[in-house]
């Protein structure tokens, strides 16, 4: 008997919001490879991308936080460790980068992947500009 996954296609409206996410974190994604390329890492983007492939290693690995039903990937705090070490940008693509490699462990459709790695990245991008900007000298 063959059995297959029967996956339900988002309704004709939820494919707006995802065109919208997807294009926000795409035009995200495209504004810090831009900066990465126009600027010198030298030797130091071995280490990021040390880093970055350690962020897809550790991202099976989560902490399931007290009186909620969520869980935290270890992944996120190399996220933010890539913010501090390497600048806003860097963090960009290794968000974008473990989006895509969660993403390719637990969703079977291409549409779910393509989101989530285009949510991450926006997120990141968001939430590393901002905090460039409040950080005492950013």
């Amino acid at each position: 008997m063959n059995q297959t996954s029967h996956v339900r296609r988002p309704a004709p409206a939820s494919w707006l919001f995802l065109l919208i996410v997807v294009a926000a974190g795409v035009c995200a994604l495209a504004i810090s490879i831009s900066e990465i390329v126009r600027r010198e890492y030298g030797l130091g983007i071995v280490a990021w991308a040390v880093l970055a492939l350690l962020t897809v290693v550790v991202g099976r690995l989560s902490v399931r936080l007290p009186f909620t039903d969520n869980r935290l990937s270890f992944s996120d705090a190399m996220i933010f460790l890539s913010l501090l070490a390497f600048g806003p940008d860097l963090a960009v693509l290794v968000g974008a980068i473990d989006g895509c490699a969660a993403s390719r462990r637990s969703c079977r459709v291409w549409y779910k992947r393509v989101f989530n790695t285009a949510a991450v990245a926006l997120a990141a991008f968001a939430g590393s500009r901002l905090f460039s900007r409040l950080a005492p000298g950013g």
